[in-house]
């Protein structure tokens, strides 16, 4: 929500800048913090520091959730990318006739890697 430019409920003057004021959660009214003598917004009576904790406690889990995002789309690219490694180290292994024991491995990485990119994608659902 936008403190400062907005006017103090308490004394009817503007909010210079966002450090100035407060601003409830529940009824949008906002306040110079000099001006409240309790932690309850004088409008609608909202224990203005527990609405505050809260919306910072949801702010600091939607960035883990977008950190948690971001790494598991490097994961899952990195995963990607040695899935078409060994893909095509299998492919020119079959086209200049070596046995299965040559590729086999690479076949195996395909295998974790998928494995892989499948657990990253659901744990991050």
């Amino acid at each position: 929500m936008q403190i400062a430019g907005t006017v103090c409920e308490s004394c009817h003057q503007s909010i210079a800048f966002v450090a100035d004021g407060l601003a409830c959660p529940k009824c949008n009214a906002t306040y110079h913090k000099s001006c409240l003598t309790v932690n309850a917004c004088p409008t609608c009576g909202a224990d203005l520091e527990k609405e505050q904790s809260a919306i910072q406690e949801r702010k600091e889990e939607e960035l883990a959730q977008v950190k948690r995002q971001h790494t598991a789309g490097k994961v899952i690219l990195v995963c990607i990318g040695a899935i078409l490694l060994c893909g095509f180290r299998i492919f020119a292994s079959v086209s200049r006739g070596e046995p299965p024991r040559f590729w086999m491995f690479q076949a195996i990485t395909i295998v974790v890697m998928v494995a892989i990119i499948i657990q990253t994608y659901v744990r991050n659902r």
